[in-house]
């Protein structure tokens, strides 16, 4: 039997240069050394408007083509997988041109959009042209939110009360979809029924070519009366990122900067009064997250798997997102689902001006 041909990727978006050269943190990056390491996809071709970023990120990632026009890369190249890696306001128009094409598989970096009536738009094109959205909220499938899970599941903390997040950088759009993300991970992607928030933008800095809050804060309750709390941007000192009460115990998702030698996952338990370490094995910032994020698309498009990064679960993150802004606007808490078609954010940087 022949084996199959790999799948050809085109990626959109080049990445970080300059010192981060090569670093953990350029998503393109990520994206080139993913597909190499999963055996399945040839990197074809990739674009960016900035010709000299484009040439190197070719040259070191051995890419034979490269495209000022994303356009025209996917016109040409007709790739059966698209990764996009831009900010995202630009989300939309190359999801719905690599859509138009009918590409088997999209992965777009997260946040899906800034407004639901964007990611509304994305996701019915892709369902249209059959195309498999995927969106890379990839910490998800990081061992130690999943070893969290399991912990909860098996019921050694009692019933999840609270789960709380903190980061010192980036904004809710950026930094916090990971956490809201995750949230919903931990608690089975049941919906969340309302969200209470303020927000400070005043002063705020520039973040992927917009500007966005200095500081914010979160409340959200799901469905199962989980309550979720969220702050960003002058995170306690010391803080862990993640924390999970339970009514008879709780568990603690750690940082290198928190317990730079240790395990990522502890808890106080049922059955243990005192802090016990949970094998993880692995980093909340693994780069391994990356090659399973593109073999969970990979296995959407080949197998038919439901991928764990589908795009409408990345929406109900947005959305709550969206609702946040929403509830500094307004002052006062928003019930969910909610229909806001426009970007609360901009709107509450425009008043702080």
């Amino acid at each position: 039997m022949q084996p199959a041909r790999p799948l050809r990727a085109a990626i959109i978006g080049a990445g970080r240069r300059g010192p981060d050269r090569g670093s953990k943190y350029g998503i393109a990056e990520a994206h080139a050394n993913a597909y190499r390491a999963s055996g399945r996809v040839e990197v074809v071709a990739a674009a960016d408007i900035a010709e000299a970023p484009l040439a190197a990120f070719c040259k070191d990632h051995h890419i034979p083509r490269g495209y000022s026009d994303y356009r025209s890369m996917l016109a040409y190249e007709q790739p059966d997988i698209v990764s996009i890696c831009t900010w995202p306001q630009q989300h939309k128009e190359m999801v719905l041109s690599a859509a138009s094409l009918k590409v088997k598989g999209v992965l777009c970096e997260k946040p899906i959009a800034l407004t639901l009536a964007d990611a509304d738009q994305m996701i019915s094109a892709c369902r249209a042209s059959g195309t498999q959205l995927c969106v890379n909220h990839q910490r998800r499938l990081g061992a130690p939110f999943r070893a969290a899970k399991e912990i909860v599941a098996a019921g050694e903390i009692g019933a999840l009360l609270r789960i709380e997040s903190m980061f010192r950088h980036g904004s809710l759009y950026d930094s916090g979809t990971h956490w809201v993300d995750l949230m919903f991970f931990l608690l089975d992607d049941i919906p969340a029924v309302w969200v209470m928030a303020q927000v400070d933008c005043f002063d705020g800095p520039i973040e992927r070519g917009r500007r966005v809050e200095a500081h914010s804060i979160s409340q959200i309750e799901f469905g199962n009366g989980t309550r979720g709390y969220l702050e960003g941007g002058r995170a306690i000192a010391g803080q862990v990122p993640m924390r999970l009460l339970g009514t008879d115990g709780v568990l603690e998702v750690l940082s290198p900067d928190n317990w730079p030698n240790g395990e990522s996952v502890r808890g106080i338990t049922k059955l243990s009064q005192t802090w016990r370490t949970f094998a993880a094995g692995e980093s909340i910032h693994a780069n391994i997250n990356y090659l399973r994020a593109v073999q969970d698309l990979l296995d959407a498009v080949e197998l038919g798997v439901r991928p764990a990064l589908e795009a409408r679960v990345a929406r109900a993150t947005t959305e709550v997102l969206v609702a946040a802004y929403e509830s500094a606007l307004r002052r006062r808490r928003i019930e969910l689902p909610i229909t806001v078609d426009y970007d609360p954010l901009e709107r509450l940087t425009r008043l702080a001006e």
